[in-house]
């Protein structure tokens, strides 16, 4: 029934005083208010024959039949000299301690054995033993952990017995989870099958509120109990998937003192709405299975990944003979248990008990001082999808013996793909001299790695167990597990009382040792697992035991790294990381744990996050520019980096293995200097006037001699601009010419040679800087003078230049006005630095102007700071006389050139002006007035006749139509031509497609123009070509027919319109011929 008759079935816990009482036999009183033990004085009553063992078994005579069998044949195999084997380095092999992780867990002296086991997120660790847990902080577990006991998380008072404890860290669902086995005690104090005051049996369950592991403590989780009367729920094993919380058990009858019944599976729906505030939810419910009673110590997995499933497993009792086959099952909230089926393995046998070196050579099937190596069980199991698989496995082990490879134990691993029914891989942990049990095995977060811990020990004189792990990856062979570790080392012999030796009378048990150990990926690394075993501690006396746990994380990798540093010059550093103990003489191994390693390395800028340093890219992202490799060095190069300390961290992996975590990693520092102070300096006092040469000095303290500078200025009510750029320039020459007066700030960077600049934004960095001011003031002009040319005054059109010349100004400006004769005042030119102006006077008319030159400093703002004032006359100067004069002679015949020629006189700068009276038409400007002297008159198209010319002459200053002329007549005459003879080639006849060169020959006219004409047979009068001064004409004849041709070769003078023909066909003369094609 749920909740034990309490109010309610969902119990929120608070934490309780009452201590703790484990089921295991006690030895002795301790009343101390943490925890109270059922004492009974001296050693226990002796536990009879038929049942050598505390540890509830399926059938314990068989159990006890094959046990000393298996004993037997370990005996007969054992070593003659019992010397153990020298224990391997930590440093060997393919598996290692992640980041030190590796410290001393819970330990007691009032009860055994501890069943420690444990689990991992990625921020706490959560060890339970048979009375207490701790929780372990990441990333510094041994800074201190938090203890609570279990009592609380079970509401069981302070008589109960609390034992096989289970913890898991419940990944998709986010908080964690727990199971234990409680029973009811009427009497105080746990004896194991032999407590008669056992009133009832409880499984419990129970979960957190958060994910904080601190709520075990704190009392936020919710917990459930299932009352089972005097059938106990023995050996709890817990599991989980998505949407389920899975316990399986042995049910033992008679409160655990009768026989073994059957196992069952409880399948616990996970409730809904759980939170800080609604720690148990809604909606939980749960089913019950019975896997019948040939099935012993089911083991549910834990899920570590997302998976809608969960899967137990459970292997053969071998008994007397070996066993071959796993047993498979897969469970849900909605569908309960079904059975997958027998997965077939190897054969093997009950593993026989572990002498310690209080055993010596003695037969544990008789000695009494052997350590329980269990029956064959699977003790836990742990599931992750595999990609090298394609699917979900399931990891497991159990210490058996396997006849291949000898008598003593070992420990069985194995990788089950429940979807393919199928075992992957499986091996064995074996030693020839060591006796191995006690395993966990628990795949890494990427889910084809994996770790398996496990105790080993001997008879031999240094043979005290000890706590190792071997690992594997996706390039290790199926099958094997490399790389062993040694972890930690008990330093005595298991000697408390449950060990034959000290019952009375003595017998043959072995002493108890954990019934489990625990193995869990690491969900913050992926490359990790967690593992929490037993060691023996100070072992015990005979009256009470004393054991201590191990906990460990380790990487199936590398292990041990160091980074060693060497400067290249020029701001180059070469990073290479290795095995500790290495430099430029010993040279540089690589890292242990790992036979190929893959390396990555990564830079933390000063104040910065971890980015990857390989993918450095300045001014952008980072990205992965060079993925892991088997290059142990990574070579910086510091130009153009900040100034600061930089932190290297180098990452580690054997190949094959995540990269999303470092199984093994190495930091250093490295310090890129800079500069620590800057001055500046003038080589003359502030104030100066506005114009002065300034030098503007800097210095500084760098660490390399040839510093750069950079030089901002603000200038009064203007934004800062670069006055000089970075470079090793110390100096800056400040030319103050035409700056407002006012208050210059200057502002002087500098930075390292092998700097980036320490501070600001890039590009605007620096690593110091130094302030100064330097003020400028007005330097006004204090005189003006101004000069003519030509001086005192000129003729209108005169080009004229002003010059002004100001005095006591450094950097002076002019601008210059005008105020023409009787009008106004106008700005000729506005302030420049140009001292002259140069004045064209054409079209100005004469008179007396006056003039305004203003001066003033490019620092002023004044108006102006000085002027000078002056008159200047424009006069004019007429043309006294005129001459014209046509070409030689007063005729030209129509089309002649005819050039006019002007001459005035009296005057410095005459203008011409030409026109031109045609017959019978009206005078016509031919060319306005210019300083040309000369028309140039084209006749062609001109007609015959008399024309008359006139030409004015007036002075550029006058403003006259004109000053004087000069007229004459000039005659435009006809020529025409009186004759026309021609000739052609070839004569007479040529055949078609000749070209035919016809050349005509006019008389008696000077510029003879040629028109030919052709006749072709049957044809009418074609024009071949027009007037041209051209006298020959080529005639293309392909493609013409042959026959009669009659050509007229036309002339006429240019100067002729055509004195025969009527127009527009005219010729002064021709001439005509035939010409046959043949």
């Amino acid at each position: 029934m749920l909740g034990g008759g309490r109010p309610a079935a969902w119990v929120m816990v608070v934490a309780f005083a009452a201590a703790l009482v484990p089921w295991s036999v006690q030895a002795a009183a301790d009343t101390s208010p943490r925890r109270a033990v059922a004492a009974v004085q001296g050693n226990p009553s002796p536990i009879p024959s038929d049942r050598p063992n505390t540890k509830r078994r399926k059938d314990p005579a068989a159990f006890r039949q094959a046990k000393l069998a298996a004993d037997a044949r370990a005996a007969a195999a054992a070593p003659s000299n019992g010397t153990a084997p020298q224990a391997p380095s930590a440093a060997t092999g393919a598996a290692g301690v992640y980041n030190g992780n590796n410290f001393a867990g819970l330990n007691a002296s009032s009860f055994t054995p501890s069943d420690s086991t444990g689990d991992a997120s990625s921020t706490q660790q959560v060890e339970m033993v048979n009375s207490e847990l701790a929780v372990f902080p990441v990333p510094c577990p041994t800074c201190g952990a938090a203890v609570g006991n279990l009592t609380a998380l079970v509401g069981a008072n302070r008589f109960d017995c609390v034992f096989d404890p289970q913890i898991a860290w419940d990944g998709q669902w986010g908080r964690w989870i727990y199971a234990m086995a409680v029973q009811t005690s009427s009497t105080g104090g746990c004896h194991g099958d032999q407590n008669g005051g056992i009133t009832n049996d409880r499984l419990v369950l129970g979960w957190t509120y958060t994910a904080d592991a601190n709520d075990l403590i704190k009392g936020n989780f919710c917990w459930n109990e299932i009352d089972h009367g005097a059938n106990l729920d023995d050996s709890p094993k817990l599991g989980h998937d998505d949407n389920s919380i899975v316990v399986a058990a042995n049910v033992m009858a008679n409160y655990g003192q009768g026989s073994f019944l059957n196992s069952e599976v409880w399948v616990f729906k996970k409730p809904s709405g759980v939170s800080a505030t609604n720690g148990c939810g809604i909606g939980f419910s749960f089913t019950k299975t019975s896997l019948g009673s040939s099935v012993f110590s089911p083991v549910p997995a834990d899920m570590t990944d997302s998976s809608p499933v969960d899967y137990i497993v459970a292997s053969q009792q071998p008994g007397n003979g070996p066993a071959s086959n796993l047993l498979v099952w897969q469970s849900s909230a909605s569908s309960g248990v079904t059975s997958i089926g027998a997965f077939g393995v190897a054969g093997y046998n009950m593993p026989p008990d572990v002498p310690q070196p209080s055993t010596g050579t003695a037969a544990c099937g008789t000695a009494g001082t052997c350590l329980d190596s269990g029956d064959a069980s699977l003790s836990q199991a742990v599931g992750h999808y595999d990609p090298d698989a394609g699917a979900e496995t399931v990891w497991t082990q159990h210490a058996i013996t396997d006849p291949r490879v000898g008598a003593r134990s070992v420990e069985r691993w194995y990788e089950i793909v429940p979807g393919a029914r199928t075992v992957r891989q499986s091996g064995n942990i074996s030693d020839p001299n060591l006796y191995i049990f006690n395993g966990a095995v628990s795949p890494t977060a990427a889910g084809d790695e994996a770790i398996a811990f496990y105790n080993a020990g001997s008879g031999a004189s240094d043979g005290f167990v000890s706590w190792r792990s071997q690992g594997r990856n996706r390039l290790t062979a199926l099958g094997t597990m490399t790389g062993e570790t040694v972890l930690a080392t008990s330093a005595a012999s298991d000697a408390d009382f449950t060990c034959g030796v000290n019952q009375s009378p003595a017998n043959s048990n072995s002493c108890r040792w954990g019934d489990y150990s625990g193995a869990r990926p690491d969900p913050g690394n992926a490359n990790g697992v967690w593992g929490f075993g037993m060691l023996t501690g100070s072992g015990g006396i005979g009256t009470s035991p004393s054991w201590s746990t191990q906990v460990s994380e380790v990487t199936p990798g590398c292990v041990a790294l160091q980074l060693y540093t060497n400067p290249l010059g020029g701001g180059r550093v070469q990073f290479t990381a290795g095995a500790p103990g290495g430099g430029p003489t010993q040279g540089i191994a690589p890292p242990a744990g790992c036979s190929s390693p893959t390396y990555q390395f990564y830079l933390q800028a000063p104040g910065g996050s971890w980015t990857v340093a390989q993918a450095w890219s300045r001014g952008g992202s980072w990205t992965v520019a060079q993925a892991w490799s088997s290059s142990s060095s990574w070579t910086w190069d510091t130009s153009g980096y900040r100034p600061g300390t930089y932190n290297i961290d180098a990452w580690a992996n054997q190949a094959g293995d995540s990269t999303a975590n470092a199984e093994s990693f190495a930091l250093t520092q490295w310090s890129i200097p800079s500069c620590s102070s800057a001055s500046v300096t003038s080589n003359t006092m502030s104030p100066q006037p506005s114009g002065a040469q300034v030098v503007i000095s800097a210095s500084s303290s760098c660490p390399n001699p040839n510093p750069e500078y950079q030089l901002w200025l603000l200038p009064p009510g203007g934004p800062w601009t670069i006055a000089q750029p970075y470079s090793t320039n110390a100096t800056y020459n400040w030319d103050t010419s035409g700056l407002a007066p006012g208050n210059y700030h200057f502002s002087l960077w500098v930075r390292d040679a092998s700097s980036s600049g320490a501070f600001g934004t890039p590009p605007y960095t620096y690593d110091a800087y130094a302030a100064y001011d330097f003020a400028l003031q007005p330097a006004p002009c204090t005189g003006m003078n101004t000069s003519t040319s030509p001086p005192t005054s000129a003729t209108v059109g005169t080009f004229v230049t002003v010059t002004g010349s100001a005095s006591g100004c450094p950097k002076p400006l002019y601008e210059f006005w005008l105020l023409p004769p009787g009008g106004t005042w106008q700005l000729v030119r506005p302030y420049s630095s140009k001292t002259t102006l140069g004045w064209d006077t054409r079209g100005w008319p004469q008179g007396s102007y006056r003039f305004s030159v203003w001066a003033r400093d490019a620092s002023s703002s004044s108006s102006y700071d000085a002027f000078s004032a002056f008159q200047y006359p424009l006069t004019i100067s007429s043309c006294t006389a005129m001459s014209a004069t046509p070409p030689p002679g007063s005729s030209a015949s129509v089309a002649t050139p005819v050039t006019v020629t002007g001459t005035a006189t009296g005057c410095p700068n005459p203008q011409y002006e030409f026109w031109l009276l045609a017959p019978g038409r009206t005078w016509a400007l031919a060319q306005p007035y210019s300083g040309t002297a000369t028309f140039n008159w084209n006749t062609s198209g001109s007609a015959a006749g008399t024309y008359r010319f006139s030409v004015w002459a007036r002075d550029a200053s006058s403003a006259a139509s004109y000053d004087a002329f000069s007229a004459f007549d000039f005659t435009l005459t006809i020529t025409p031509c009186t004759g026309m003879s021609a000739s052609v080639s070839p004569t007479n006849s040529a055949p078609s497609g000749t070209t035919i060169t016809i050349t005509g020959n006019a008389t008696g006219c000077a510029n003879a123009q040629y028109e030919i004409w052709v006749l072709p047979p049957g044809g009418t009068w074609m024009l071949l070509r027009g007037y041209t001064s051209s006298n020959t004409f080529m005639w293309n004849t392909p493609g013409q027919p042959a026959g009669p041709y009659r050509f007229s070769v036309w002339a006429r003078d240019a100067s002729s319109s055509g004195t025969s023909g009527s127009a527009p066909y005219t010729y002064d003369a021709f001439s005509a011929f035939q010409y046959a094609l043949t």
